[in-house]
Parts: C-alpha cells; sequence; structure tokens
C-alpha cells in the first residue's frame, strides 16, 4: 500500500508539471521554434531519442519534466530570444494554458461521472429569531411558486425578489406551512443545514475502525445531540486526541462506539485538531454532457479567482502566511487522496492545475508571468533589455521563489511533521 500510494503520489506531481512544460512544447513548435531537448522527468536520461532538432527523454527522477529552447538563455540566430514579440509571449503563456486545461477537463470528468453536488434547502438558524416563523431544520419546498430543490435554487430565487414579500411553502416534520415573508431578511438569517449523514469512510481510519459505514446518519457525540454536519466536525475538531463516543443510525438500529480521533494540523497548520476520517454526504444529481461542460468552465474561472483573492489576502495579511505550501504539502493531500478514492484524488488535480495556472501568472520574473510581463516591456519601449537588466530582474525573482519555497517547506514541516 506505501509502495503504491507513493508511486501514485511521483506521477500525480509529475503530470502537473508535464502538462505545464508540453504547454510550452506545443507552443514552441508550432511556431518554428528550435527546441534543443524535451525531457519527461529530471536527471540522468535513462532513454532518450532525438527527432529532428529536438532530443527526447525520458530520465531518472519522474517528477515532472522540462523544455530548453534554443537560444532561449542567450540571444542566438533563430533563437527564442530574438523571435517576435507575439510568439515568445504564445510560447511562456501556453504553458499555464495547459494547467487551466486540465484543471478546466478534470473539473468536466467530475460532474459528469460523479454527478453534481447541491445542499438541500433545509434551514439552520444559528439564534432562534423571534422575528422569524422559521424552526431549525425546516424544508423549503416553493419561494413564489416556484419549487426549490437546492440551496443554490433558494438563494438565486431570493436575490431575483431583492426588495419584495415572497410566499414560501416549507415541511416542518411533516406539515405544510407557509409564511409570506421579506426575500431580504431571509437572505440575512437563514444558511443551509448540511444533515450529518456519512458518504464516505476513510481507509485506515479511526471511523473505519469503529465500524462506520457509508449512509450512517451521526446521532450525537458524548451524548451531545448532533443537527449538522457542521456540528459534528466542530465537535470532532475541539476533542483532539480524546476518546469520544459516536452514536448513529444504521437502517432502524441506533449504534454506538468510543472513537479516538487522529491528530492533524488544521488548514492553516496553526494548531493540532481531531478528526476521524469521514466524508460528508451531499444529494448529487447527474448532469448532461454539455450542461456538465458549463458548470465546469463556470467553476473552473471562479476557482483562478478565488486563488487571486486568496493570494492577496494573503499579502496584505488578512490570511495567515501560515497557508502557504509547497510539495510536501501536496504529496501529503495526494498519498492521503489514494485512501478517499477516485473522486477526492481528481478534486485535487483539478484543484491544483488551476492553481498552478494562476501562480505560473504572477509577474514574477522567473516565472511564466513575469517572462511575458519582461516582454511586454520590452515591447512597449521598442528595445530589448540587455543582458545585464535580464540576469538583475531574473535575480530579483529567483530570490522571491527561493524565500517562498523555503517558506512554504517550512510551513509543510511544521504542519505535517511538528506534534
Amino acid at each position: 500500500m506505501i509502495i503504491s500510494s507513493t508511486l501514485f503520489v511521483i506521477i500525480f506531481i509529475g503530470l502537473l508539471i508535464f502538462v505545464h512544460e508540453l504547454g510550452h512544447l506545443i507552443a514552441a513548435k508550432k511556431s518554428k521554434i528550435p527546441v534543443e531537448k524535451f525531457s519527461i522527468g529530471f536527471g540522468p536520461p535513462l532513454i532518450q531519442r532525438k527527432i529532428g532538432e529536438t532530443t527526447y527523454a525520458f530520465s531518472l527522477i519522474p517528477l515532472g519534466g522540462y523544455i530548453k529552447l534554443y537560444g532561449e538563455e542567450e540571444e542566438k540566430e533563430g533563437g527564442f530570444l530574438l523571435q517576435p514579440f507575439g510568439k515568445k509571449l504564445l510560447v511562456v503563456l501556453t504553458g499555464p494554458f495547459f494547467n487551466f486545461l486540465l484543471g478546466l477537463i478534470t473539473t468536466f470528468f467530475i460532474y459528469f461521472l460523479f454527478g453534481i453536488k447541491f445542499a438541500e434547502p433545509l434551514i439552520s438558524l444559528e439564534k432562534e429569531n423571534r422575528n422569524l416563523p422559521l424552526r431549525e431544520k425546516d424544508l423549503i419546498v416553493r419561494i413564489a411558486g416556484e419549487t426549490i430543490p437546492s440551496w443554490e435554487r433558494l438563494e438565486k430565487v431570493l436575490r431575483r425578489y431583492s426588495g419584495q414579500e415572497v410566499k414560501i411553502e416549507l415541511l416542518r416534520e411533516g406539515t405544510r406551512l407557509s409564511y409570506t415573508l421579506s426575500a431580504d431578511t431571509l437572505l440575512v438569517n437563514i444558511q443551509p443545514l448540511v444533515r450529518p449523514i456519512i458518504e464516505k469512510v476513510k481507509k485506515g481510519s479511526p471511523a473505519e475502525k469503529a465500524g462506520l459505514k457509508p449512509m450512517d446518519l451521526i446521532l450525537s457525540v458524548d451524548d451531545q445531540e448532533v443537527l449538522s454536519w457542521d456540528d459534528f466536525t466542530t465537535i470532532v475538531r475541539k476533542s483532539g486526541k480524546r476518546e469520544i463516543k459516536i452514536t448513529w443510525l444504521r437502517g432502524k438500529e441506533t449504534l454506538s462506539a468510543v472513537v479516538q480521533p487522529e491528530l492533524v494540523s488544521d488548514e492553516l497548520g496553526e494548531k493540532r485538531i481531531g478528526q476521524v476520517g469521514l466524508w460528508v454526504y451531499l444529494p448529487k444529481r447527474m448532469p448532461s454532457l454539455f450542461t456538465s461542460a458549463g458548470i465546469a468552465i463556470q467553476r473552473s474561472i471562479y476557482a483562478c479567482i478565488q486563488t487571486v483573492v486568496i493570494i492577496y489576502q494573503v499579502i496584505v495579511g488578512k490570511i495567515s502566511r501560515q497557508a502557504i505550501g509547497g510539495p510536501v504539502m501536496i504529496a501529503k493531500l495526494t498519498y492521503e487522496g489514494v485512501a478517499w478514492g477516485w473522486e477526492y484524488i481528481l478534486s485535487l488535480l483539478a484543484a491544483l492545475s488551476l492553481n498552478l495556472f494562476v501562480i505560473n501568472l504572477l509577474p514574477i520574473p522567473v516565472v511564466d508571468g513575469g517572462r511575458a510581463l519582461l516582454f511586454v516591456f520590452e515591447k512597449v519601449r521598442k528595445r530589448r533589455l540587455s543582458k545585464k537588466e535580464m540576469e538583475r530582474a531574473f535575480f530579483i525573482g529567483y530570490l522571491v521563489v527561493v524565500l517562498i519555497a523555503l517558506f512554504a517547506f517550512f510551513n509543510d514541516i511544521k504542519r505535517i511533521f511538528l506534534r
């Protein structure tokens, strides 16, 4: 299991880098820019063959790959640096674009093969608002005469009627009720309640050892009633490594077991939290081919925008810099993904691909976005950067990247190995 999981991590990380470099290769070939070498992996070549001007190699360390363009480091006749502006821009930007394509295609297959999850229109109230006649676990069935199949549809309908009162119909313990309320008041005061139903149990986890199974409904933890998945995860996270008693419903049978959570780092690596290895169940609908494609495009773009927002928030201090992770964290997430199954693995692949797309477009000279910015600068001032100017820009870029990499590596070590 350990060997197969480690091999999977190598293939996973290698795929992310390989796809990026493949984008550069295809763009260079299409632009008729000489490519000296294209290697799958790093280090000494195990197999290599020269086709035309390009040596294709399979190298010893299979973590990604690289491309070497003729005239990339110094000006040579017919080389990369002396190519027209448009060709150079195309070559440097196609690598990140291929990362975006990988993320988009993977997202499409996730929705098409596994379905689209949605939150039910069940109401959760942080506090019982006396001005509202609603109660915890009310199920909204119609708003303004429109059927409400999901929380997403609920929010869309309420936003459409912003500034107006709407008639809502709901089910409360089997009884159908209706009220007329302000759409804006509803948007502010209600949240979705996700029922504490298990979809997946992680292999080898404390939950699996305790006998929990998919579709079990969690009733309580340490005799404290659990109404939602958020209630459950909050209690487990706070428990740390302390043993807890979980009670659940399977069919008509009530079961319970004492579980000792694993101690893991939280999302920011700032503290240790309890985890038992469960994945929440959400209803799914199986979309058509075209619907899957449309939603994949929409959510891939949204994921990229969110990545930009998060990077900005880290820079200005709104999000802790402990959130920055590197290859060690990616390897850990991938290793854990093997225990969760293909849906988790593909979701991670899509997320990392889209993150790499954004990161490679950052205006840092050693990454593609920075190189593109230098070419634009040359175009605007109508003069190439001198070798000394290029070296200075790349030195600053390397310094920034090395500092970020060291910081990320330190965070990885702290997040994973320190107790």
